[in-house]
């Protein structure tokens, strides 16, 4: 690996959300830290080193990501695997591509908060589905978001799909995230994070 230094231009940030480092020098722990930028136009990533400058930027102009939460996510051999507009990818430290795995109508709706691989190569991603079902407690047939899981072969193509409606009672809507409108459906399960 070569090394050595080099200066580059400014740091041209795409997010309008004001944000800054604090550095607490009785906690800090060695190394960078990964950061998804909110509030731009763009997805949008960061990584700061422990004095709190930021020393790698992403920036992904190809469009606003149609999901919820930008994901970023170190892989094993320093690659990073995170949340493009409209596909999961891997990219080196340079910002190139390696990998990609779109997102598709076919996939159901769009990827969003979380995405591992697996032992085998393969990419688990959360996606959600819309469906009408009767909630007595909501006032009768209503839309509901409920999660997927997506496992992806490493060309991006479907291996198999579980499915959150299939596996929790649907009748139940148990806290007040449940029963919150997002306009086209109820957010009923709301994922968050996957673990393999």
């Amino acid at each position: 690996v070569a090394r050595g230094d080099f200066q580059t231009g400014t740091l041209a940030l795409e997010t309008s959300m004001q944000w800054s480092v604090v550095v607490d020098d009785i906690r800090r722990e060695p190394g960078i830290t990964l950061m998804a930028l909110a509030g731009g136009q763009f997805p949008e990533y960061v990584a700061v080193d422990h004095e709190g400058y930021v020393v790698w930027h992403y920036v992904d102009r190809t469009g606003r990501a149609s999901g919820l939460g930008n994901i970023i996510r170190r892989l094993p051999d320093g690659t990073l695997l995170l949340r493009g507009a409209t596909d999961m990818r891997v990219v080196d430290t340079w910002g190139r591509t390696l990998r990609r795995y779109p997102e598709s109508s076919a996939l159901g709706l769009p990827f969003h908060h979380d995405a591992v691989f697996v032992p085998d190569g393969n990419l688990l991603v959360l996606s959600a589905e819309r469906r009408q079902i009767f909630a007595f407690e909501l006032g009768g047939n209503v839309n509901v978001l409920a999660d997927t899981v997506l496992e992806l072969d490493t060309t991006g193509g479907l291996v198999r799909r579980w499915h959150a409606f299939d596996a929790l009672d649907g009748s139940r809507f148990p806290g007040p995230m449940s029963r919150q409108d997002l306009g086209i459906g109820f957010d009923w399960s709301h994922t968050n994070a996957i673990h393999y």
